[in-house]
């Protein structure tokens, strides 16, 4: 504790016990200049007032002491509220191990923008919920890496048992079902396809991004490809603001870059 700490520790102090001592040491002397056969009525009315004073004065320090514990109390109380919400906004708190359910943002999303190293599997596995939201209207954008690119060779990783012809051969299927839903329009609706050359820092899921009701689902990449779980997180853009727009740009900008591929 340093001195000024001490120095006020020490006033808190006085000020706390020094108007009871005074208090108890003017009522013993007008008690016992009460019993005095020459005792002056003036005066022992002015101490009488003083006393008093002093009572009074003890009750508000009373009170000022209570009331400054009942602060340094809330304090605590709010420090350690703190470090509870700090502690709830670990990392593993926002992120997610695994991908969430995108089922029913499909169902009712009435536009759909796929970015990822391949889509195969979101497709293959949405399928019907994507026909008919294309059949009422939506739009279905997918991005992905082409296939035959250096990129493609990058993003291989033969020891974490995917290789090059495992990307070609889901990027293929990704392909041939884009084409089966494009058939399933009946004039309504889009599907697109386009490709990048590039190795995505992330994977990203948006259901009816220019919307104020938009969701981007996002999934961090590793530095090197495997099967192993990656961190996904929900952006909203009610709830994120900033966040979902900074992802929102980067799947806009990623899109007017790709290259259209025919269906």
């Amino acid at each position: 504790m340093g001195v000024a700490a001490r120095l006020a520790a020490v006033l808190t102090t006085l000020l706390e016990y020094v108007p009871i001592l005074l208090t108890i040491a003017i009522a013993t002397y007008v008690g016992l200049a009460t019993t005095g056969p020459s005792t002056d009525q003036g005066t022992l009315l002015q101490w009488v007032i003083v006393l008093l004073g002093l009572i009074a004065t003890s009750i508000l320090v009373e009170r000022f002491t209570r009331l400054r514990r009942m602060d340094v109390a809330i304090r605590n109380i709010s420090n350690l509220f703190s470090a509870y919400m700090s502690e709830r906004i670990r990392a593993t708190d926002f992120f997610l191990d695994e991908p969430p359910p995108l089922l029913t943002e499909v169902e009712s999303a009435s536009s759909i923008m796929v970015f990822a190293v391949n889509a195969q599997a979101f497709l293959v596995e949405h399928k019907n919920a994507i026909t008919e939201r294309i059949r009422e209207g939506a739009e279905l954008r997918v991005l992905v890496v082409d296939p035959v690119s250096d990129s493609a060779e990058k993003i291989a990783n033969p020891e974490k048992e995917l290789s090059v012809e495992y990307l070609r051969a889901t990027a293929q299927i990704a392909k041939q079902t884009l084409a089966w839903l494009d058939r399933q329009r009946d004039g309504h609706g889009s599907v697109e396809l386009r490709y990048c050359d590039y190795v995505p820092m992330f994977s990203a899921y948006a259901f009816d991004r220019h919307s104020h009701r938009g969701k981007i689902t996002v999934g961090l990449y590793r530095q090197f490809w495997s099967h192993e779980r990656r961190p996904y997180a929900i952006l909203t853009k009610l709830r994120d603001g900033y966040w979902y727009d900074y992802y929102h740009a980067q799947m806009e900008e990623a899109w007017e870059r790709g290259v259209p591929v025919p269906l």
